[in-house]
């Protein structure tokens, strides 16, 4: 009995009702090997919170309050800050300002993170509630690369006009 070779699609197509497939036998080890080499699960990445702050951070300058009963700053300290972001040729849009009240335990890698801040200002709020070292109170420190100024809060600026002062001549050169 003779050898039948045929490559042609319409003679093979004539001779089996079922379909054909070539497997290659390197693509076949691989396909096993796969099967029982399987890649570990890996975990799933932390997911980064959304925040409600105020201003673009157009000069990545992060300011953090700490008020409760407020979306962000009330009126009046608002209106401080913006005197204060005027006095150095900056508005609102230049920074973002985030009431952490609003985020319970928040770091200073997961805000430097979202924000990717250069500078710091902390309104009545201790480095150490961020996981940061402790620092001066109104005195520039460095972070990571960041330049923090924890300060007074703006209740405590408002009743005393020498904390402003004190606070002041640290801003104006953050």
């Amino acid at each position: 009995m003779s050898v039948l070779k045929t490559s042609d699609p319409l003679a093979l197509r004539l001779l089996f009702s079922d379909e054909l497939y070539l497997v290659d036998e390197l693509m076949e080890e691989k396909v096993v090997a796969e099967k029982i080499i399987e890649a570990p699960e890996q975990p799933e990445a932390p997911e980064q919170p959304v925040f409600n702050y105020l201003g673009e951070n157009n000069k990545y300058f992060l300011l953090l309050v700490n008020q409760p009963g407020n979306a962000i700053l009330n009126a009046k300290d608002l209106e401080s800050l913006t005197s204060i972001l005027s006095a150095k040729k900056m508005d609102v849009r230049d920074v973002a300002i985030l009431n952490l009240n609003k985020y319970s335990g928040m770091s200073f890698d997961l805000l430097r993170a979202y924000f990717v801040n250069t500078r710091l200002v902390l309104f009545g709020i201790k480095s150490e509630d961020l996981q940061m070292p402790a620092m001066p109170v109104n005195k520039i420190s460095e972070h990571k690369g960041v330049k923090v100024l924890p300060t007074f809060s703006f209740a405590e600026m408002n009743e005393d006009a020498t904390r402003k002062r004190i606070f002041w001549n640290e801003m104006k050169v953050l």
